[in-house]
């Protein structure tokens, strides 16, 4: 917890940082729904994409106070951690499952954080 730096977060002066992060799981879900959800046959994977998305949301609200200061109060740490966890796990999906039921292949650059 002591390494843990909130102004790090995108947004940090203003308080926005869980709202971005909120916004961006909105994008994706609402990009994923319109173009791929149709294409992927697989139930169980679909079912497991839309369990990610809502579990990721529900974490998302367990963080009472600004992203910038739950990530040093101990309290609240837990639930950011929580959120970075399924955040990740809904970022394995779209980086191996997805894509390999829709045949696509991923860029040499396509998970560098750019």
């Amino acid at each position: 917890m002591a390494r843990a730096n909130g102004r790090r977060a995108e947004s940090w002066r203003s308080s926005r940082s869980l709202r971005n992060i909120q916004h961006n799981l909105q994008g994706v879900r609402s990009l994923y729904l319109i173009t791929f959800v149709a294409a992927i046959t697989d139930p169980e994977l679909t079912g497991k994409i839309a369990d990610s998305f809502e579990q990721a949301s529900q974490r998302l609200k367990l963080i009472p106070i600004p992203l910038h200061l739950a990530v040093k109060n101990p309290e609240a740490r837990q639930a950011v951690v929580d959120l970075r966890t399924q955040i990740s796990q809904l970022q394995e999906l779209f980086a191996g499952p997805v894509p390999q039921t829709l045949d696509l292949s991923l860029g040499f650059n396509s998970l560098d954080g750019d």
